[in-house]
C-alpha cells in the first residue's frame, strides 16, 4: 500500500518567506511527520515564460532547486501548485497578459477556451517543473472559478458544452501534458463537486483535493454545498431538506451525506464528499484549513483545530492523505498555525480525538513549558472575531472609504438591511429580537455592546499571554507574535468603539500615537519571518485602512 500524503501548504501569494524561516518549517514538520509541503508559487518564481510576472522576492530557478533541496533533506516531498484557472491575478492582473482573461472585467480568470492562455499555462506549469523538480505530483489548482463561462462571448458553447464541459475542456489538456512528464495532476475538488456529472470524464490519475474547512465532527449540523460553480453554500438539514435538490448531487452526492442515522440524530454524515469521490475510484486527499474565511488577520478561530483533526482522520482512515491548508489571504502570522499542526499530525498517528482546550494546553506544555491551560484559554479568546478585522473585510472597507463612503455607517446600514458584508456571520444580535425595534440608533447599540465584550474577552486573553510569557520556560518569542495579535485586536475594538461613541476626536492622537507603536512592532515581529518587500505588504493590510481613514477626517 502507497504512503499516504500529510502536507501543510505554504501559500506565498502575498508573502514571501526568509530562508531561515522556510527551513526552520520544514525541520518542524519533519519532526511532526508530515512527509510532504504543498507549496503554492504564485509569482514566487523567476519564469523565463513571463519574466514581467516575477515579484522582488521571486527565487531564481537555481534557488528553487536549493529550496526543493532543503525540503528533501527534512523528507519532505515538493508539491508545486500552479494556478491553471481561477485565483490566477498574479498574472491577469497584469496589463500584458490581460487579453488571456474570459471577462475583461475579470482579473482572476483565464478564458477557459483561449488557446494562447492554455499553452501560456503550460509553459509556467514546465518552468515550475524545471526549477523544483517535483517527484510524483503537480498541482494545477482549479478551484473557486465562479466566472467559468458566464462571458457572452461563450454562450452558445455553455449551453452545448455545461460549465462542466467547460471546465473540463480547459483541464483536460493540462492532466495530459503533467501526465505525460511522469506526475500525478492534483486538483481541487469543488469544481467537480458543483457539477457531479462530469466527475466520469476525469481521469483517475488525477487526484482530488476535497477541501472542507468547517466541517468539526464526523457526524454534522451543517453540510458543504457546492452548486453552480459559484454557490458554496453551508446548510442545516431542515434548509437542505426544504430545497429544491439539483438531480445530479441526488444521484451522485446525497447518497453519501444523508445515512440511515441521519434520520435519528438529524445530522450529516461529515465529509461526505470524500466517501462518493472514494467510491467512484479516485485517489483522495482531504483538505482542512488553520487560517480561513472570517479569520481575524490577527488570531485563527480555535475551531480550525477541530476540522483538522476530523478531516485528517478522515483521509487517514477512509482516502489517502490530508493537505493542511494555510491561506496567506488572511494574513495571520504563520506561527500561529502551529497548535493545528500538531493536531494533523497526531489525527494522521492515530490520536484519540480531544477538546479545543486539551488540544491548546498540550502545544502550550509542549512549546513554552509549564501548564498550558491559561494559553489554551487566551488562544480561544482571541480567536473571536470583530466587525473590520479580517482581511476580506478591511480591503471592502478601504474601497468604500476611495469611493467617499464610511465603512462604519455602511456597517450599521448593512446589519438593518438584513447583510453583514463588512461582518462576521452573526456577531451582532438583531435588537428586534428581544422586542426592541430595529432601528439604526437600536444597532448601533447592539453593535457597541458587542464590541465591548469582545474587548473584554480580548484584554482577558492578553493578561494572560503575558503571565504565560513571564513564566515561560522555552519559545517566548512565538508569545511574542500572539500578543502582538491581541494589541492589534484590542486596537480595532477600541477604534471602532470610539467612531460608535462620542470620543473620537478626544481620541484621536492616541489612535495615532498607537497605531506608529503597533507597526513598528510588527514591523520589528514579522521582520524575522519575511523579507523585506512582503513586510511591506503584511503592513500595509494590518495599518492602512486606518491609516487612510483618521486622514479623511
Amino acid at each position: 500500500m502507497h504512503e499516504k500524503i500529510l502536507a501543510y501548504h505554504i501559500d506565498l501569494k502575498h508573502p514571501m518567506w526568509t530562508a531561515a524561516y522556510l527551513e526552520q518549517t520544514a525541520r518542524l514538520l519533519g519532526e511532526l511527520g508530515y512527509n510532504a509541503v504543498l507549496l503554492e508559487i504564485e509569482d514566487k518564481l523567476q519564469f523565463s515564460a513571463a519574466a514581467e510576472i516575477a515579484d522582488v522576492d521571486a527565487l531564481s530557478p537555481e534557488e528553487a532547486a536549493e529550496l526543493a533541496a532543503m525540503f528533501s533533506r527534512h523528507h519532505l516531498q515538493v508539491i508545486p501548485l500552479v494556478q491553471t484557472l481561477g485565483h490566477a491575478e498574479y498574472v491577469l492582473g497584469k496589463a500584458a497578459y490581460a487579453h488571456l482573461r474570459e471577462d475583461p472585467e475579470v482579473a482572476s480568470q483565464y478564458d477557459p477556451v483561449s488557446l494562447e492562455a492554455r499553452q501560456f499555462i503550460m509553459q509556467l506549469i514546465d518552468d515550475v517543473i524545471a526549477a523544483f523538480g517535483p517527484t510524483a505530483h503537480m498541482h494545477l489548482g482549479g478551484d473557486e472559478a465562479y466566472h467559468l463561462g458566464q462571458s457572452p462571448k461563450h454562450a452558445a458553447r455553455l449551453k452545448s458544452r455545461g460549465v462542466g464541459g467547460i471546465y473540463l475542456d480547459h483541464m483536460q489538456p493540462l492532466f495530459e501534458h503533467v501526465l505525460q512528464q511522469r506526475l500525478r495532476p492534483v486538483i481541487w475538488a469543488d469544481m467537480i463537486l458543483s457539477d457531479p456529472e462530469i466527475i466520469a470524464q476525469v481521469p483517475r490519475e488525477v487526484i482530488l483535493a476535497d477541501w472542507d474547512y468547517f466541517t468539526l465532527a464526523k457526524r454534522s449540523e451543517t453540510i458543504t454545498f457546492f452548486q453552480n460553480a459559484n454557490s458554496i453554500w453551508r446548510l442545516p438539514m431542515a434548509k437542505f431538506q426544504s430545497m429544491q435538490i439539483p438531480a445530479p448531487f441526488q444521484q451522485y452526492l446525497q447518497p453519501y451525506c444523508i445515512d440511515a442515522q441521519s434520520a435519528e440524530d438529524g445530522l450529516f454524515h461529515g465529509f461526505y464528499t470524500t466517501d462518493a469521490l472514494k467510491a467512484t475510484g479516485f485517489t483522495v486527499w482531504t483538505a482542512s484549513a488553520v487560517r480561513c474565511m472570517y479569520d481575524s488577520l490577527a488570531i485563527p478561530q480555535a475551531d480550525h483545530l477541530q476540522n483538522v483533526f476530523h478531516s485528517t482522520q478522515k483521509g487517514f482512515a477512509d482516502a489517502d492523505g490530508q493537505l493542511v491548508t494555510s491561506w496567506a489571504v488572511r494574513y495571520a502570522h504563520p506561527q500561529l498555525a502551529l497548535p493545528a499542526l500538531r493536531v494533523a499530525a497526531a489525527a494522521a498517528a492515530g490520536a484519540d480525538e480531544a477538546a479545543n482546550a486539551v488540544w491548546l494546553a498540550d502545544y502550550a506544555a509542549e512549546e513554552f513549558g509549564g501548564d498550558g491551560a491559561d494559553f489554551a484559554i487566551a488562544a480561544q479568546l482571541g480567536g473571536e472575531p470583530m466587525p473590520l478585522s479580517e482581511s476580506r473585510t478591511l480591503t471592502q472597507a478601504r474601497a468604500l472609504l476611495r469611493q467617499g463612503c464610511d465603512p462604519f455607517a455602511q456597517l450599521l446600514t448593512d446589519l438593518a438591511a438584513g447583510k453583514s458584508d463588512l461582518n462576521p456571520p452573526d456577531y451582532v444580535a438583531d435588537p428586534s429580537a428581544h422586542g426592541t425595534p430595529a432601528t439604526p440608533a437600536a444597532w448601533r447599540e447592539a453593535l457597541v455592546a458587542a464590541l465591548e465584550q469582545t474587548r473584554q474577552r480580548h484584554a482577558d486573553a492578553r493578561e494572560r499571554l503575558v503571565d504565560l510569557q513571564q513564566r515561560a520556560e522555552r519559545n517566548r518569542e512565538t508569545l511574542d507574535l500572539w500578543i502582538e495579535g491581541i494589541d492589534w485586536l484590542l486596537f480595532c475594538a477600541d477604534f471602532q468603539l470610539a467612531v460608535y461613541g462620542d470620543g473620537w476626536e478626544r481620541g484621536r492622537p492616541e489612535f495615532e500615537r498607537r497605531l506608529h507603536t503597533l507597526r513598528e512592532n510588527t514591523r520589528s515581529l514579522w521582520g524575522k519571518t519575511f523579507c523585506e518587500h512582503a513586510l511591506g505588504a503584511e503592513l500595509e493590510m494590518r495599518y492602512a485602512f486606518f491609516d487612510e481613514y483618521l486622514s479623511s477626517r
